[in-house]
């Protein structure tokens, strides 16, 4: 296969000179195509049409400054070489020229040099046009992965294995952890810092088992700035250096949240189906209405597993007789006071309300509902409960008591539960009217 022809443009004022150029060029097996200019204009010109593989040019001439030449090629290409060829050069005007972008120098005296000096500059010329392809190349694959990465929900990261610090994390722990991807770099512990207490010991203790080959896959609740408790699924798998050391653990963060409400919400509801069916079944069993009211109780804590179950009795006052009482919640509730009138702070509770309006009433996030009394807060908070609702029992379209049920999270009484509580109380009025 013939070597390429190399397109040499000459800045040159002496044509024989030029022409002992491209003959040196050519004794040494070069295939040469050349061009001779001598102008500003034609120097231009013949970057743009001939498009040059290397420049040789002349540093003085009468009509055209070499190092004009060479400042105009360093504008229009500058990824052409260019060497300078010159009679005469002293060491600071050489120096001058490579600071400028000159590719070489060589004296018209010692022409036999030139060969080897454009080999070498073109062969320069096309390594770093190989390195601007790889890195161009190499750019664009990092732009389609951010791209990628960015368009993922969950979070890839890198950790160090030996300390513990975070290499990468992708854009997505902005939405899944609340911090920015620099911010985990930036300090090591924030990760750690960030799992809920409950769940801290048993998320280290499996991440500390990633050494000894067990792969990490965790479900575990996290605590994220402005949004509370979040759930978070995080896989990842210990990657050995060539050495055999361990060098870092690389996975994934998958906000799982929606799934774990979900998966709750419906073994609330299932649990929720089995506490009315069981009631109704006592409906048609029990006949002594203290008896009932016991039984039922019982039932909403051991199988509705709520953390209380009361039934009061509407007295002739317009206070509330407490029947029944059980769950863990009542020890710290057992002075709560409940009336009809709501004129009195005890008929503004949610019992008080339901009386009044024959209608459910309930404060579904007891650390936050503002009709929650202050004075009654701190009790509600330290029996452990989160929501609470009370339920009116109606015979021949009057009040004549009511069910509270406690739930230990807040939020847990939705639309759903709330329509199966309240046809199920609808039933337990219908059995009162028979007793």
């Amino acid at each position: 296969m013939p070597a390429p022809t190399i397109r040499v443009l000459l800045t040159e004022d002496v044509a024989s000179d030029a022409e002992l150029e491209v003959r040196e060029l050519k004794r040494a097996g070069l295939r040469v195509a050349h061009r001779i200019v001598e102008s500003e204009e034609s120097f231009e010109a013949a970057l743009r049409e001939f498009a040059p593989d290397i420049i040789l040019s002349d540093f003085s001439m009468p009509h055209f400054d070499g190092m004009a030449a060479l400042r105009l090629a360093t504008e229009l290409c500058p990824d052409v070489p260019f060497i300078f060829v010159s009679g005469t050069i002293g060491e600071e005007y050489a120096i001058r020229a490579l600071k400028s972008g000159a590719t070489d120098y060589v004296l018209k005296a010692n022409l036999v040099r030139l060969p080897a000096a454009v080999e070498r500059a073109l062969a320069e010329a096309r390594e770093r046009r190989e390195k601007q392809r790889a890195e161009a190349e190499l750019d664009l694959a990092r732009e389609r992965l951010t791209s990628i990465f960015t368009s993922i929900p969950d979070v890839l990261w890198s950790v160090d294995a030996q300390t513990g610090e975070v290499i990468y994390a992708s854009p997505a722990a902005k939405e899944v952890f609340g911090h920015e991807p620099q911010a985990l770099l930036l300090d090591p512990g924030l990760w750690k810092q960030q799992i809920h207490p409950s769940d801290r010991d048993a998320v280290l203790s499996a991440w500390r088992r990633l050494h000894d080959g067990e792969a990490f896959d965790f479900d575990y609740r996290i605590i994220v700035p402005d949004r509370g408790e979040r759930w978070v699924n995080a896989r990842g798998k210990l990657v050995r250096g060539a050495d055999g050391r361990p060098e870092r653990i690389d996975g994934l963060a998958r906000d799982m949240t929606e799934q774990f409400e979900h998966r709750a919400r419906i073994a609330r509801l299932s649990r929720i189906r089995d506490f009315t069916s069981s009631i109704n079944s006592t409906l048609v069993r029990l006949r002594e209405r203290d008896a009932l009211f016991e039984e039922i109780c019982r039932i909403a804590v051991q199988i509705g597993n709520f953390a209380g179950a009361h039934v009061g009795m509407l007295r002739d006052d317009g206070m509330v007789q407490w029947v029944v009482r059980q769950g863990t919640s009542i020890a710290h509730l057992d002075t709560i006071v409940v009336a009809m009138s709501p004129d009195t702070p005890a008929g503004r509770t949610i019992g008080g309300m339901a009386l009044r309006t024959g209608r459910p009433a309930l404060w579904n996030d007891l650390a936050r509902d503002a009709e929650v009394p202050a004075r009654d807060r701190p009790r509600f908070l330290a029996s452990g409960i989160a929501a609470a609702a009370s339920f009116p029992l109606v015979v021949d379209g009057k009040p004549i008591g009511l069910l509270g049920l406690h739930a230990r999270e807040a939020g847990f009484f939705d639309q759903d539960e709330m329509r199966m509580l309240e046809e199920l109380t609808a039933n337990i009025s219908f059995a009162l009217e028979l007793i």
